[in-house]
């Protein structure tokens, strides 16, 4: 029946979205980290000190990927397909592929972005201060 294969496409959605979104997220989390550095080393324990994203970094790629990989992702519950669904008046198989498609595509433009703005950050660094 149609519950089956809804749910059978949701599914293979979410396996979709977990298998390319971890990818998407890197290249996102380059670009936010190079913005948004932070140079100071935290202690993580008593002989070992980590340099790790600012709070910064850490806010705005939360906030980016759960803008666009949510999408791929949040409307794979039933209750909330089905809403969007009725009131696209689409079927929920729709509203499953749809926004895994808008979900990655939005990721993927992120990621493309962020990657370009960490590699021409790199390419213009200097060790001498940028003199």
């Amino acid at each position: 029946g149609r519950p089956q294969s809804d749910a059978a496409v949701a599914v293979a959605s979410v396996v979709a979205a977990a298998a390319l979104l971890p990818i998407l997220a890197a290249g996102v989390a380059v670009g936010v980290g190079t913005q948004f550095p932070k140079y100071d080393a935290t202690s993580v324990s008593r002989n070992r000190e980590v340099v790790v994203p600012s709070m910064w970094a850490f806010a705005i790629y939360t906030l980016a990927f759960m803008l666009t990989g949510g999408i791929a992702t949040g409307f794979q519950t039933p209750g909330i397909a089905e809403f969007v669904a009725d009131a696209l008046g689409a079927a929920t198989v729709v509203v499953h592929v749809g926004s895994l498609v808008v979900g990655l595509l939005l990721t993927g433009a992120a990621a493309v972005l962020a990657v370009r703005v960490a590699v021409r950050e790199f390419d213009s660094y200097t060790t001498d201060g940028g003199l």
